[in-house]
């Protein structure tokens, strides 16, 4: 394969995920809103899709904040045990 065309496909690859990851953050931003506030997709401006990918990207890294608070929950409740159980260990010998 001659280099030119190796670089033609790797781009053509990236701006293809980068179209992908758009689409899929601007669907995600859509189906943040409720009902009510959602347009039609023929309706949208330039502004709502920007809107959309933004709210997308909002969401994921809402839902990752979230997944890191749970973890961390869950990780203190699980030292608080452990410590529980060392105590009782203690005060049996």
């Amino acid at each position: 394969m001659e280099p030119a065309t190796w670089h033609t496909q790797a781009m053509t690859t990236f701006v293809l995920f980068c179209c992908v990851l758009g689409l899929l953050l601007v669907w995600l931003g859509r189906i943040s809103l409720p009902a009510r506030d959602r347009l039609p997709v023929r309706q949208w401006s330039m502004q709502d899709w920007g809107r959309h990918a933004w709210l997308g990207l909002r969401f994921l890294l809402g839902a990752g904040n979230e997944r890191a608070d749970r973890l961390d929950r869950l990780v203190d409740n699980d030292r608080r045990r452990h410590r529980g159980q060392d105590h009782h260990r203690e005060q049996d010998h």
